[in-house]
């Protein structure tokens, strides 16, 4: 391997590895927290007879699976910024095809009615498409969403609001858009750098149901990336779309459309075709300023 694809390796992949390493070293701290503070209130002797023991230990470390995103988001999100910003440092012919921004001089000139748009896409997305793909036979294939998404339900609904529907959003987004996406593009034309990250996003989730669900809105937060040349579009879409999943669990009518299949394949199929409607309306309004 030469010494130009290394350097596009660990260019591209080193906010991964970041990420990884961070979120590897926040749960293995608290495995060993667990261990030590809370086993000693575990019926020990039944470890030797069954697997009570293992059962109660893995309920207790899944009361903790929010708190700890929540800590490995926090720590993060001002490693992933503090990348961003050294990217603007990057050398000229290296980021020649890249759009470079700092969120605090955004913020400075941003035209919140342009956000309407990405905030509906999200919110469609999640009751229109995700929904489609929840009821196709993947789950327990490769991982499985459906423990994920217990684990999650654990903790208080605010607590899920916080990580999932906030710091999730911009640490995903700082990540896999900001850097990722971004760093591809050096090397790529765009098209390119957002079918590629959008693979990662979607292995990066760990299992086939969100693997697919991330890989098709990986390549459309790129898109909205790309076509609003800053983070916060596609980060306001990606907020809305988790905010939309948290809520869905509390909502009654969420609930009674997903029991019944009558109700789920309209829902998911006529706002799957709103999802398009509002994508090309973003494609069209956008290409207008181009």
């Amino acid at each position: 391997m030469n010494y130009a694809m290394e350097n596009k390796i660990w260019r591209v992949g080193g906010p991964l590895f970041a990420y990884f390493g961070i979120r590897i070293l926040v749960e293995t701290l608290f495995y060993v927290v667990i261990m030590f503070t809370q086993v000693k209130n575990l019926d020990v002797s039944a470890a030797f007879s069954g697997l009570d023991f293992i059962d109660r230990y893995a309920h207790l470390v899944m009361e903790y699976t929010t708190l700890m995103s929540l800590v490995t988001m926090v720590i993060s999100i001002p490693v992933f910024y503090k990348l961003m910003k050294k990217d603007y440092d990057y050398p000229v012919t290296l980021r020649k095809r890249e759009h470079v921004f700092m969120l605090d001089k955004y913020f400075k000139s941003i035209n919140y009615k342009e956000l309407i748009l990405p905030l509906a896409l999200g919110i469609v997305a999640t009751v229109g498409v995700s929904r489609i793909i929840l009821m196709l036979p993947f789950d327990n294939i490769i991982g499985s969403y459906s423990q994920i998404k217990e684990g999650y339900q654990v903790g208080s609904i605010w607590m899920q609001f916080l990580t999932l529907g906030i710091l999730a959003p911009v640490t995903e987004e700082l990540l896999f858009r900001g850097l990722v996406y971004k760093r591809l593009k050096t090397y790529y034309d765009w098209i390119t750098a957002a079918y590629i990250s959008g693979i990662i996003f979607g292995v990066a989730h760990l299992n086939l149901v969100q693997g697919i669900y991330g890989f098709i809105m990986g390549i459309v937060f790129s898109f909205i990336y790309e076509k609003y040349k800053n983070i916060v579009a596609p980060i306001i879409m990606h907020m809305a779309a988790n905010i939309v999943v948290v809520l869905s669990i509390v909502n009654p009518i969420s609930q009674i459309i997903d029991e019944r299949w009558y109700l789920r394949i309209p829902v998911g199929i006529g706002f799957s075709v709103l999802f398009a409607i509002i994508l090309i309306k973003i494609y069209k309004t956008k290409k207008a300023y181009e």
